[in-house]
């Protein structure tokens, strides 16, 4: 008879001591890129998918730890492939037909895969914000800072977006005062002896 696994239900073996057992779940990690999934397939007999097993381990284990990083790496590069096959080189396509038989298969290509890949290795072709207004933001007596629309192209979208909500944030601060006429105490800084103030027109130069 051959060698039978473990009943269900029985006690895990340690990971520290199961080199085919780690072994199996990194494989099948960098397949599939879930630890969950891949825990599974390391530990069929476990009720519990022993997902808790190996991140419990990975945390124990610093070298454990970077093996599962270099597989989710792996998983993350196959991505990168299929996009470039399925984006450039294209895949099979539906079948072509010929008095009821087939004959052949178009070739099929993704153009948002393409286009998903161009943006992340080419950031001219990574979308611009829809942002196209200056923001000055005036800091007394520290000088002046300001951001162009060209600027926020080394931004993420999320982070234009954070940047946008502090803005607003900062301009309802200040409409707030202005309804209960108030003034901003000036920042207890004083400024150095070489630093630009206000010019001949009262204008803040940026420093």
């Amino acid at each position: 008879m051959g060698k039978r696994g473990p009943e269900p239900g029985a006690p895990e073996v340690s990971l520290a001591n199961n080199e085919t057992r780690q072994q199996i779940f990194l494989d099948a990690l960098a397949q599939c890129g879930s630890i969950k999934r891949a825990a599974r397939i390391a530990s069929p007999h476990s009720k519990s998918g022993a997902d808790a097993t190996f991140r419990g381990y990975a945390a124990r284990s610093p070298e454990f730890s970077a093996r599962i990083d270099e597989a989710l790496d792996a998983y993350k590069d196959s991505l990168i492939a299929e996009c470039q096959r399925r984006g450039r080189d294209g895949f099979q396509g539906r079948a072509l037909t010929y008095k009821g038989e087939i004959i052949g298969h178009e070739r099929a290509y993704s153009d948002q895969l393409l286009i998903l890949e161009m943006r992340r290795l080419m950031p001219e072709y990574r979308e611009k914000s829809s942002v196209e207004h200056e923001h000055k933001v005036k800091v007394q007596p520290m000088g002046a800072w300001t951001i162009a629309a060209s600027d926020l192209e080394a931004l993420t979208k999320a982070e234009v977006e954070t940047l946008k909500g502090l803005f607003s944030k900062v301009m309802d601060h200040r409409r707030g005062l202005q309804a209960r006429d108030v003034t901003p105490p000036p920042m207890q800084i004083e400024p150095n002896a070489e630093d630009e103030g206000p010019d001949e027109n009262g204008d803040v130069i940026p420093y």
